[in-house]
Formats: C-alpha cells, sequence, structure tokens
C-alpha cells in the first residue's frame, strides 16, 4: 500500500518587510515558529516520511516548496477545507451603507491592521469595516483605527460572535476583507463565497488557492505600503460598483460547489490512491500540481 502523506501545512512565513512595526512578543512568536519549523525540516523521521511518500498532499503552495527542497519526489496542492453544506448564495444587502467584513482572531498575522489602514486610505464615503473576533491585538487594533481618524460609525469591533451570528453578518455585509499574511486553511472565505460574497485576500497561503480572480481581488505581496495601497484599491473598486460584487459573488458560489464540496474531496482522495502513474515505485522529479 503506498504511503500518502497530508495535508501538510505551516510552510508559509511572515514577508520580511512585514516584520517592521511587530513588537517584541510578535517577533518571538514569528522566531519560535521559523526556529520549531527548522526542527521539523531536520527531523530524521519526517526525512524518512518524505522519502517513503509517493504522493504529499500540501495545503499551499509555500508548503509545497518546502517539501520539494527536502527531496518530496510528487507534491500536490490542494485546499486544506472544505464546505460541508450546498451552497445558498444570499442576495447581496440592497440598502447602504457599504460594508465590509473581516473575521478571525485579533492576531498580528491576520493583517487586520493592513485592513484597516487600506480602508482608511480608500476614502469610501459612508462605508462601514466591522471587524469579528477576538484577540490580543484587540486594543491595539482599536487605537490604530483612533489614529487613523476612522470612527465607531465607520469600524465596529464586534468582538467573538458564535457562529450562527458569524455566517449572519456574513450574509449582511457586501466583501469580506481578508488580509492574513500566513494561512493554511481560512475557512471564512469559502463562508463568504458560499454565501455569494466577493473576497479580498492576499495572494498568500491558503485563501490564494480558495479565491480567484472570478470570485474576490487577490493582492500581491510585495512590501507594506504597496500592499495597503492595492488593498484600498480593490476596497474602492468593489464598493463602487455593485453589478462587479453581485458578479463575483455569483462565481463564488459556482467554485464552491465545483471545488470544494464533500464530493468533490472524495474525488481528490481517490485520485490520491488510484491514480496509478503518480504511485510509481520509480523515482521521479518533483511534480507542482495546482489543484
Amino acid at each position: 500500500m503506498p504511503l500518502i502523506w497530508g495535508p501538510v501545512g505551516g510552510g508559509e512565513s511572515l514577508p520580511p518587510g512585514f516584520w517592521v512595526g511587530l513588537g517584541r512578543r510578535d517577533r518571538l512568536y514569528e522566531g519560535l515558529r521559523i526556529f520549531v519549523r527548522k526542527l521539523a525540516e531536520i527531523n530524521p523521521l519526517v526525512r524518512l516520511t518524505i522519502r517513503r511518500s509517493q504522493e504529499i498532499w500540501a495545503s499551499t503552495p509555500q508548503t509545497a516548496e518546502r517539501l520539494e527542497r527536502l527531496g518530496a519526489r510528487s507534491v500536490r496542492v490542494h485546499s486544506s477545507v472544505l464546505w460541508p453544506l450546498a451552497p445558498a448564495g444570499m442576495p447581496l444587502p440592497a440598502s447602504t451603507p457599504l460594508r465590509f467584513l473581516t473575521v478571525g482572531r485579533l492576531l498580528h498575522w491576520k493583517g487586520i491592521h493592513l485592513g484597516l489602514m487600506a480602508f482608511a486610505r480608500s476614502g469610501l464615503v459612508g462605508a462601514e469595516y466591522w471587524i469579528i473576533g477576538d484577540g490580543p491585538e484587540a486594543v491595539r487594533l482599536q487605537k490604530l483605527a483612533a489614529q487613523l481618524g476612522l470612527g465607531p460609525e465607520q469600524v465596529r469591533f464586534l468582538g467573538h460572535l458564535p457562529q450562527g451570528e458569524v455566517l449572519a453578518q456574513v450574509q449582511g455585509a457586501d466583501v469580506l476583507v481578508h488580509p492574513s499574511l500566513h494561512d493554511s486553511g481560512a475557512f471564512v472565505c469559502l463562508e463568504a463565497m458560499a454565501l455569494g460574497r466577493p473576497v479580498i485576500c492576499l495572494d498568500w497561503g491558503g485563501p490564494a488557492l480558495q479565491v480567484t480572480d472570478d470570485t474576490g481581488m487577490k493582492i500581491s505581496v510585495t512590501d507594506p505600503s504597496s500592499t495597503i495601497e492595492r488593498l484600498s484599491a480593490a476596497m474602492v473598486a468593489l464598493g463602487s460598483s455593485a453589478s462587479l460584487r453581485q458578479t463575483l459573488g455569483a462565481a463564488g458560489i459556482d467554485r464552491v460547489s465545483q471545488h470544494f464540496s464533500p464530493e468533490q474531496w472524495d474525488l481528490f482522495l481517490s485520485s490520491l490512491y488510484g491514480d496509478e502513474p503518480s504511485l510509481s515505485l520509480q523515482a521521479a522529479p518533483p511534480q507542482h500540481r495546482l489543484i
């Protein structure tokens, strides 16, 4: 029986330019994360598993690249999350104000500070930015919003909410903003797409596998200033066109149905064990297949 290993994640790192402005605690967290990953990469049992695996399922392209550098012969890149229900797209809110929404733990690597700065730069009159989640960055983000001149009528911090209320808030929003800097999964992006909401995310990690140019806007990760500028431009583009939001939202529903349903996962898992050429015992050059 061939050995299939996965899903393997965690290969994403905070881009170098985004270390600027991190506090001591956050730098320690990122440094320890890199150190622990290095320990795993030199672990002889991990390397043995890589050598013996006929297929490895990586949850992000960045993880796949690390696995290939460690000698993996065949790596498939596939999202590690699925949507277990039939997508039930909801009509976009018909009334103003325009509302952006971010859902996630308030941690430095979730990039919510980037979303706030982009929203402030957008200059969208009457628009709102609601943030759902709790975490150690809550006070810092609230102070940042005040420094940016964003009052409570523009930015609302809703704290932790039960899952049912989160879905209700997604339905009541126009656009999901998910600027995470190293997420292997990001289930909330699928939630938004299944409900017919366009997504703005970074072209990095797990969200980049879920969101396409047909279902949202992916922002390239270069340096913080350029990333914030592109995030802001995406907010303006979506905020200025209800028809664009409708088109991207409808495409998101189709994408979830076609690629993230339990039936599609069954097909993917079956292909891992049933794809005879990829399970050959002969050594083969690395295959980085994006699914």
